[in-house]
């Protein structure tokens, strides 16, 4: 982002990475002094692949603002030999379990990713079934673990959530649950 200001304005910074309802990234405003032209770089990781609008906004002290925005495209796949094939159902209300089918699941080491959030060492008896109970909160912290700091929880709510499964083998691919009323 280059921001072009009068001689020591004192401006807030701020960027939003368009994935926020997945993922609680917005990041917090910073304030600069800022003196004539100056570029700032932002870096961003993306979870997982899509069509994506970052929003950079500059705002002065006395509320004006300017706001600048571009489209990011992120690929992705199936790495490894972790496959996800079917949800089952592929919609429900929090507290339903749902069977995850696919391939390349460990007995014990699967993270189940779910929005923001999901489930450590998830098992699997056979390596292509995983039972998962549709959560009634999220946060970053279920999926980090012990140790986790400053981790974001917000309820699950009705709506589209992103769903795959990691485990020492690799990444699955990415599938899509509806959470109803």
């Amino acid at each position: 982002m280059t921001v072009s200001a009068p001689s020591y304005t004192y401006t807030t910074l701020s960027v939003r990475w368009g994935d926020e309802v997945y993922y609680y990234t917005a990041a917090a405003p910073q304030s600069q002094y800022i003196q004539g032209t100056q570029t700032f770089t932002f870096t961003h990781t993306y979870n997982q692949a899509g069509t994506y609008t970052v929003t950079f906004t500059a705002s002065n002290a006395q509320g004006q603002q300017n706001t600048a925005t571009a489209s990011v495209v992120v690929s992705g796949g199936t790495t490894g030999t972790v496959t996800l094939s079917s949800l089952s159902p592929m919609w429900g209300r929090v507290g339903n379990q749902i069977v995850l089918q696919g391939s390349g699941f460990s007995s014990y080491d699967n993270v189940v990713h779910f929005g923001i959030g999901g489930q450590r060492n998830v098992p699997s008896y056979n390596g292509t079934t995983i039972y998962y109970t549709i959560p009634y909160s999220v946060s970053v912290c279920d999926i980090v673990g012990p140790g986790c700091l400053g981790g974001f929880t917000q309820p699950v709510t009705p709506g589209s959530y992103p769903i795959y499964v990691t485990n020492s083998q690799g990444t699955s691919q990415t599938l899509q649950f509806q959470v109803i009323q």
